[in-house]
């Protein structure tokens, strides 16, 4: 019955069944095969609830769990989607902005994709501090770049660049 030929009104329906005996497992596999619970629930809601009542839900499929909703534009393309929407960001910026579609990116195994940090502020911090965030200190530059905000502080370079000494005990820990 999975094939969807049929219409509504030729499926045979659990409680229009006409061997009354008749397991409703072995229902479901000759005329539901292959359907979700989701599926199932809205095209015979009498054997859904019949199995549910019989705790034999488990043998019936979940269907796609877990991922972004259908009502996603990056469900089937999340790479596509990232690089027209937010193709200048790097990993960590990604992650703070939409996190369903950083998943994604990595459910699908396309991170790699990604940067992980802008190559601009690798090559010379001084000069990227410099062209964006003259005068601010680590702190104020953390909510627009925290890639840069890791990078200056994890590679010690905070006084270096921004000629400030960072207090320690004001040091943001992200994980």
């Amino acid at each position: 019955m999975g094939d969807n030929k049929e219409t509504l009104e030729e499926k045979v329906r659990w409680a229009q069944r006409e061997d009354k005996g008749m397991d409703p497992l072995d229902f479901y596999r000759e005329y539901h095969n292959g359907l979700t619970r989701g599926q199932l629930i809205k095209e015979d809601s009498g054997l859904y609830q019949r199995l549910w009542k019989d705790k034999l839900l488990e043998h019936i499929p979940k269907g796609k769990t877990g991922g972004p909703r259908k009502n996603e534009d990056f469900c089937k393309y999340p790479l596509t989607y990232y690089r027209k929407y937010y193709g200048d960001l790097t990993q960590g910026e990604l992650k703070m902005r939409n996190k369903k579609l950083y998943k994604a990116l990595i459910r699908e195994g396309l991170m790699g994709q990604i940067p992980r940090y802008h190559s601009d502020y690798v090559d010379d911090p001084k000069a990227y501090y410099k062209d964006h965030y003259a005068g601010l200190s680590i702190y104020q530059i953390l909510p627009n770049d925290i890639e840069f905000y890791l990078h200056l502080t994890q590679n010690n370079l905070v006084e270096e660049v921004t000629g400030r000494k960072e207090d320690s005990k004001f040091r943001i820990i992200l994980l």
